[in-house]
């Protein structure tokens, strides 16, 4: 029976980390904002939620390509692991969704350009994100 020498067990000095988030807004994306805080005892760690209008419309939608999702970590590790011939008894199981591009025209007033490369995590904060009920 392999034996394990005791653990060294050493001091670890932690030090303060500074931590910052920031975002651009236009005033007028300020003006009609409603800002939600919940906190969550179990991790207690308190979640924040932006939710603002900005006028503008949607032009156009289209379907960039497919994603496949499987239905479990199981389906997933079936299709990276098993055999063609255990596949065939245990099929995966899958579905495709597809990947949606939409357009949108806004308002020139508000200041918001989305011609940038970093388009994507300016209009991910107006997604309206709803919090968990």
């Amino acid at each position: 029976m392999k034996t394990f020498p005791n653990p060294v067990v050493e001091r670890l000095i932690l030090e303060n980390i500074k931590f910052e988030y920031g975002t651009w807004m236009p005033p007028d994306v300020i003006s009609n904002l409603t800002v939600e805080q919940i906190v969550d005892f179990e991790t207690r760690a308190v979640k924040t939620f932006f939710r603002t209008f900005v006028p503008g419309r949607e032009v156009r939608e289209g379907v960039r390509g497919l994603v496949t999702v499987y239905h479990s970590w199981w389906e997933h590790f079936k299709k990276t692991c098993f055999p063609v011939f255990l596949k065939r008894f245990f099929p995966v199981r899958f579905h495709d969704e597809p990947i949606i591009i939409r357009h949108y025209h806004l308002c020139p007033h508000t200041g918001m350009d989305f011609k940038s490369h970093n388009s994507i995590e300016h209009f991910k904060f107006l997604e309206g994100l709803e919090p968990d009920d």
